[in-house]
């Protein structure tokens, strides 16, 4: 799949280094590998809730899957039902990037999900992929977050480059 695609999870990025400690946790994994399709389309679908903090399934998976190393142009299966137990993990992780992120101070996880996680962006998809995040005010916190999301990759994911100004 090639184009650019507007997004608005485009602060998912945000997530990508905690991704492989979360997937594994859960089970999802046989080492660096997913251990199922069935267990690969769920990790796309976990990933938004980690975005929104429901079950609704109402954006744009792209940058999900290309998180997860979904094939390109491969449809994903239908929403599953995800246990509280995943959900709870997801919450979980958003609680860590709210904690790692000193600067963010009493930020709620609901705030970190609307201020940084559910933005808009442009997702450039072909040889590369670029990832232009629209800014906000709020940006000016990126600029103390410990680690790096200008360069994004997973175990599963082909390098994104990601130009989020603040």
């Amino acid at each position: 799949m090639t184009g650019q695609i507007t997004i608005g999870n485009a602060g998912l990025v945000l997530a990508a280094p905690f991704l492989t400690n979360f997937f594994r946790h859960l089970g999802y994994l046989d080492v660096m590998r997913f251990i199922d399709e069935e267990t690969h389309a769920r990790a796309i679908y976990l990933l938004e809730y980690m975005v929104t903090g429901d079950n609704g399934i109402t954006g744009d998976l792209n940058l999900n899957a290309l998180l997860c190393g979904w094939p390109p142009g491969r449809p994903v299966p239908p929403p599953p039902l995800l246990s509280e137990v995943e959900k709870q993990q997801a919450d979980l992780v958003v609680e860590a990037i709210r904690a790692h992120w000193t600067a963010l101070g009493n930020m709620t996880v609901n705030d970190l999900r609307h201020a940084f996680m559910k933005r808009r962006g442009l997702l450039e998809m072909g040889l590369a992929y670029r990832l232009t995040v629209q800014a906000e005010p709020q940006d000016v916190l990126l600029r103390q977050i410990p680690w790096v999301y200008a360069v994004t990759r997973t175990p599963w994911s082909e390098v994104i480059a990601v130009e989020w100004y603040s």
